[in-house]
């Protein structure tokens, strides 16, 4: 992400917009008009990827953080169901695994929605 923003001068992309905005303003109505409009929003959109790439970034890392920790708990349940189950050698007793099946539920919750955040970082990648 750092390295599709890097080397972008913020300040010319701000001066262009403030430019292109006059200019804009300055024009008779028409099509020359429309089209220095629409130069200046693609700037505003550039000058905005930066922040949309980070706050991005950061919903990332806490979504792979937040998956992590519930597949370790998942895996925790796991290993103390597995326990109650070689200490029940009759295999009598009743295991509850709605608990680790709620686990696993968010784990692919977390790893859909990390995928969900790729996708979006990869059109932002590919109209930057």
């Amino acid at each position: 992400m750092d390295a599709t923003t890097a080397g972008t001068d913020r300040e010319a992309l701000r001066r262009d917009e403030r430019r292109l905005t006059n200019e804009a303003a300055a024009a008779t109505p028409g099509p020359v008009r429309e089209a220095k409009r629409a130069s200046a929003r693609a700037v505003a959109e550039r000058l905005a990827s930066p922040t949309r790439l980070a706050d991005l970034r950061d919903l990332m890392t806490a979504t792979i953080e937040a998956t992590a920790l519930r597949l370790e708990a998942a895996a925790e349940r796991g290993s103390m169901l597995a326990s109650l189950r070689a200490a029940d050698d009759a295999g009598t007793r009743q295991l509850d695994l709605t608990a680790p099946g709620d686990e696993l539920e968010a784990v692919q919750a977390g790893l859909d929605e990390r995928g969900e955040i790729t996708r979006i970082l990869q059109d932002e990648d590919a109209t930057s």
